[in-house]
């Protein structure tokens, strides 16, 4: 969540040894960067730290170096820019449980006992190796697309003590921080009871008119009011969150205690994700079921495990100067603008049903809806998505419902390539460059991609074009649209045994916006109508 907006200098980063992709958080402890390491491997979080004395000691130190959990992003280098220290992090895909409480809410008690377990198991460990958090708030805990929560920032607010005036995030402060003391273990316990909390109320624990008025709540009242939770939860989830936000740090109880009182007050089930970086349409990666590993108790050792990600940094002899990447349009901007004007709603233009898929024979061929299978191309290098186009003039205006199918129906057959060979570069041909509906599959499909996955058996098509209107190069239609079962399979055996099933979904009124761009006719916008 971007705390305050980013100043012209954070934009104008660099760091040598790394290519910065884009800004993804802008905060209290500092703004972080996705980046690219120049000497290849998997991405990495930059975080510039907020200027002022930091830790270094603590921050390199081996028992944050060292600490592994799969509920944690890993600490993997400290660096220096000019005057600033930079830490370089496990990058982790998705958006903030902040971001998901802005558009949800509120969580059930299932849901939130699938997101608080295996977060406070993973502080039990890291209580359990010397580290504390000390500053959890939603903003600090990530989600992946495939709905695993991972601690950001664990012994980074330590390292900053002296350096800052207290935390920001008033609303999650532990009132014994708040009163002088220091973060402790209990604070942590604070934390994640407070995050839980929200997470059921749609309400942080302290929350007044400013910032000094949330201030005194903490300081001077009577302890966190819990009538919200007790009214709204019908379940002994209430009772532990409550727990956790006594006053008194000594009645909380330890992580660990804590976590196994979540985990045995209700029964989990999935996160329900929502908003252009997650899929609440989309099964979960096969073979990866987070509620299920919290069901079963072993959500820190069976939820997919750490990324895997480069241990060292560049070394100072190997590094030039990084580049910002030129990208078509900045992510951060698209997903405000998708937030502020249409809900992204995934491959099935759906917020609540399964997503459409095809299956992707090899790359160079493409199945059309006449189960006739063509060649793109005689060369092995043929690139997926070409050679489907069957004549289409794409910048020419339609002036028929047919015309328009025709037209989607070549956009839908390309989208349907790209999600079956990984070739991301196709989404290019469907969508504009500022499409929120790129931004949402080009998320997908890398989830997909580094799963090794990709969808077979999907036959989108367009069954009619109810109504379309043209003003200058912009169209507005108004269509229904269906698809059929499909599966997940993995990308080396498309052929082979599916990974998942997955269902379709009937006939469906869909409102798109498409532009005319310089390569033709694009999709822009579209939204299920019911």
């Amino acid at each position: 969540m971007l705390l305050h907006p980013p100043s012209v200098h954070s934009m104008q980063r660099s760091l040598d040894g790394f290519t910065l992709i884009e800004l993804v958080g802008f905060g209290a402890t500092g703004e972080v960067w996705r980046a690219q390491p120049e000497r290849g491997g998997s991405e990495v979080a930059l975080k510039w730290l907020t200027a002022g004395t930091v830790d270094t000691e603590l921050l390199s130190g081996s028992r944050l170096r060292d600490f592994e959990h799969p509920h944690v992003a890993r600490m993997l280098d400290l660096l220096r820019d000019g005057s600033r220290t930079v830490l370089v992090q496990e990058f982790i895909p998705g958006g903030s449980l902040a971001a998901l409480l802005t558009e949800r809410s509120r969580l059930s008690s299932a849901e939130v006992v699938t997101l608080l377990t295996p977060v406070a198991e993973a502080l039990a460990a890291a209580h359990e190796a010397g580290l504390l958090h000390g500053n959890l708030t939603p903003s600090a805990l990530r989600l992946t697309p495939n709905g695993r929560p991972v601690v950001t920032d664990l012994g980074v607010w330590e390292s900053l003590r002296g350096a800052t005036s207290g935390p920001t995030r008033l609303e999650y402060l532990d009132p014994a921080v708040a009163r002088g003391g220091s973060p402790t273990t209990a604070s942590d316990v604070f934390g994640i009871a407070a995050i839980g909390f929200h997470a059921l109320t749609g309400r942080p624990p302290w929350r007044a008119d400013s910032g000094a008025a949330t201030w005194q709540l903490a300081t001077e009242g009577e302890g966190v009011d819990l009538a919200p939770l007790r009214a709204g939860v019908r379940s002994r989830l209430a009772e532990v969150i409550a727990r956790g936000l006594v006053e008194q740090p000594e009645h909380r109880g330890s992580a660990r205690d804590f976590a196994a009182d979540v985990h045995d007050a209700a029964e989990p089930e999935p996160l329900q994700l929502a908003g252009p970086y997650l899929w609440p349409d989309l099964p979960p990666l096969a073979e990866l079921d987070i509620a299920g590993e919290v069901r079963r108790g072993g959500s820190a050792r069976g939820a997919g495990g750490s990324s895997t990600v480069a241990r060292h940094a560049a070394t100072p002899k190997d590094r030039r100067a990084a580049r910002v990447v030129p990208r078509r349009a900045v992510i951060g901007a698209i997903v405000a603008l998708a937030v502020l004007s249409v809900v992204v709603l995934g491959l099935g233009w759906n917020a609540s049903k399964a997503v459409p898929a095809q299956a992707g024979g090899p790359v160079g061929e493409v199945s059309s809806r006449d189960g006739v299978t063509g060649s793109e191309s005689e060369s092995d290098s043929a690139e997926p998505g070409r050679g489907i186009d069957e004549g289409i003039d794409e910048r020419a205006v339609p002036n028929s419902p047919e015309q328009w199918s025709a037209l989607l129906t070549l956009l839908y057959q390309r989208r349907a390539v790209a999600f079956g060979t990984g070739a991301l570069s196709v989404l290019d041909q469907v969508f504009t460059a500022d499409s929120p509906q790129l931004v949402a599959d080009a998320t997908e499909l890398t989830r997909l991609v580094n799963a090794g996955q990709v969808l077979r058996g999907f036959d989108p098509h367009v069954r009619e074009v109810i109504e379309a209107s043209v003003d200058d190069d912009r169209a507005s239609l108004r269509l229904t649209d269906e698809f059929g079962d499909y599966e997940t399979v993995p990308a080396t055996d498309v052929e082979g045994s599916a990974l998942a099933d997955n269902p379709g979904r009937g006939p469906t009124t869909v409102s798109m916006t498409l532009v005319l761009t310089e390569n033709g006719w694009r999709i822009h916008t579209a939204q299920r109508l019911e």
